[in-house]
């Protein structure tokens, strides 16, 4: 897969404002990840937008008229933690600067969580809202792409991973990681589950905390049609697991399954669907670093939880460590 990353400069990245705000910017910040570029933009009038300059290759322009259907849908039923587009000045929600597609939001308050700052209340707070949004996206009915599921995802990055891994110059060999994806792979799809639209994307840089509380999931980027136990399974190891080991937080992962049990329950199918969930989600990250030429440094704790998960012996005590996290919340 290739993609063209946009790189605007200062007096692009002014133009590009204009299409949302008639007031100039007051000051900028570039706060890109991979594949896109976006900034958060500050307005004369007081206004501040994020403003995301979308890559072409990896974002088609199908992805993101299902993101904005979905944000719109998000907004109607006044789901509280998720961004609210601002539609540009022409009033289309998609906008174009020469060949990149844009679009904006309202800057949600808060910052990303930090290792310290994430508290079982946190946690609490944001299990019942990853809840919430697998609730609310049963409702969706906008139109969703062909090729959108999480499987059709995975499959057109994770095959080539060893091609894209050599490129990225990762000295290493990583069958056994796409050997490990297809076996988790098959276990989802086979799952007996509602296939809904996911986050697919529950990391720290896409929540938001303020004042200790959790505010918002940003980032519907890569959103996905899958179950929604991935995204349960996201959530735990962003938030409750915090080395290489598969260590859990006891306490923190009980408090985000207790919150969201409290808005959705999780059947015994889908508790089993956890760890096939967490390979499933590691190799598509781990392929996604090489792709977009992340060091094999940054991404070797989700390699190591792999080689983790597909021993058996850890595998089982791992699903042990779960059940009996469940188990303490139904005997509560």
């Amino acid at each position: 897969m290739k993609f063209d990353r946009p790189h605007l400069q200062e007096d692009e990245i002014h133009q590009v404002a204009a299409l949302f705000e008639p007031s100039p910017p007051s000051a900028f910040r570039d706060i890109s990840g991979n594949p896109n570029q976006t900034f958060l933009i500050n307005f004369a009038s007081g206004r501040d937008l994020i403003i995301r300059v979308c890559n072409n290759g990896h974002t088609s322009a199908p992805h993101l008229l299902l993101e904005v259907d979905v944000l719109r849908h998000l907004e109607s039923v006044r789901f509280p933690h998720a961004p609210r587009l601002v539609a540009g000045l022409d009033g289309q929600d998609i906008q174009t600067f020469g060949r990149y597609r844009v679009i904006a939001m309202d800057r949600v308050p808060g910052q990303p969580p930090t290792t310290r700052s994430i508290t079982t209340r946190f946690c609490r707070q944001l299990g019942k809202a990853v809840a919430e949004l697998a609730n609310t996206l049963v409702g969706f009915a906008g139109r969703l792409p062909a090729d959108e599921s999480f499987h059709a995802r995975a499959d057109g990055l994770v095959p080539e991973l060893n091609a894209v891994a050599q490129a990225a110059g990762w000295a290493v060999r990583l069958d056994w990681v796409v050997d490990a994806w297809r076996q988790a792979d098959d276990a989802l799809t086979s799952l007996d589950a509602t296939q809904t639209l996911i986050h697919a994307d529950i990391w720290p840089p896409n929540v938001l905390q303020a004042e200790d509380d959790f505010t918002a999931l940003i980032d519907f980027d890569d959103m996905a049609l899958g179950p929604a136990v991935i995204d349960l399974a996201s959530a735990l190891s962003e938030f409750t697991m915090f080395d290489p080991s598969l260590t859990i937080n006891g306490q923190n992962a009980l408090a985000l399954l207790d919150g969201y049990l409290q808005s959705r329950p999780v059947s015994a199918q889908e508790r089993a669907a956890v760890l096939p969930s967490l390979i499933a989600l590691y190799a598509m990250w781990v392929a996604q670093d090489a792709l977009h030429g992340v060091s094999y440094a940054d991404t070797a704790v989700y390699i190591e939880r792999l080689k983790l998960l597909v021993d058996p012996g850890h595998a089982e005590e791992f699903r042990q460590r779960l059940d009996r996290l469940f188990g303490r919340l139904h005997r509560s």
